[in-house]
């Protein structure tokens, strides 16, 4: 361990830039290194004197298998490509859903995923306001 000095968020002008560098990180160390940082909140994320980006609190990491790593690049390209069958069964592959999941039920549920952007910058939703279960269970009649 050492000591490392920088500020914590907020970075003002710089915070933008910061941001990007974390996703960045976060994105390599999740799918090229199969491990992450579990809890990367402002508090746990330094901006060094340097401008570099530094993570502290190691306490939460945890580490992805090679082939969900995969799935997970494979659900990114599904909901690029707005392929929404192939991203149902990334859900049953990533073990969000169970095995036997139906598939053609689930593909519809996930059209909301293609606007996901307009809603979440008009403030409509986020993506944690979807619920999975709720929404297919509204698409076979059952909620």
């Amino acid at each position: 361990m050492e000591w490392v000095e920088g500020t914590k968020a907020p970075w003002g002008e710089d915070a933008l830039r910061i941001i990007d560098v974390g996703i960045q990180c976060t994105l390599r160390q999740l799918l090229d290194g199969g491990y992450f940082h579990a809890d990367p909140h402002p508090g746990n994320l330094i901006r060094t004197v340097d401008g570099r980006l530094a993570y502290i609190d190691f306490g939460m990491m945890s580490e992805v298998q090679p082939q969900k790593r995969y799935d997970l690049i494979s659900s990114i390209m599904h909901l690029i490509n707005q392929d929404y069958n192939g991203l149902a069964v990334d859900l049953v592959n990533l073990e969000f859903l169970p095995v036997d999941a139906d598939v053609e039920a689930i593909a519809p549920v996930c059209l909301p995923c293609k606007y996901f952007n307009e809603y979440t910058w008009t403030g409509i939703m986020a993506l944690g306001d979807m619920n999975v279960d709720v929404l297919v269970g509204q698409k076979r009649g059952t909620s």
